[in-house]
């Protein structure tokens, strides 16, 4: 989902459970998610293993410091040290998406 912050946009959650994994959901979800808002900057936070993943969408990794401070807010209570947490905080500037 997508959720509007008073500041930016921001990903909130994409997950396949794992009976569902290797069937393009995930893919077909970002689609539709990215086409929606291309004319959108959305934020997020990736698990490390999927950025690469959601690079394919024009997501590119930014320092914590570097999303928008609503954003930062809901993180407050990891201190601003997301470091150990395994996620990477990732921004897709708006533009036209093209479908691969």
């Amino acid at each position: 989902r997508c959720r509007r912050h008073p500041d930016g946009y921001e990903v909130d959650g994409v997950f396949t459970p794992v009976r569902f994994r290797g069937r393009g959901y995930a893919r077909r979800a970002m689609d539709a998610l990215v086409e929606a808002c291309q004319h959108d900057t959305l934020y997020m936070h990736s698990v490390r293993n999927l950025v690469e993943f959601y690079g394919k969408y024009g997501f590119v990794s930014i320092p914590e410091s570097g999303l928008p401070p609503s954003i930062q807010e809901r993180f407050a209570f990891a201190l601003g040290e997301m470091e150990g947490a395994n996620v990477q905080p990732m921004r897709r500037d708006a533009g036209r998406f093209r479908k691969r």
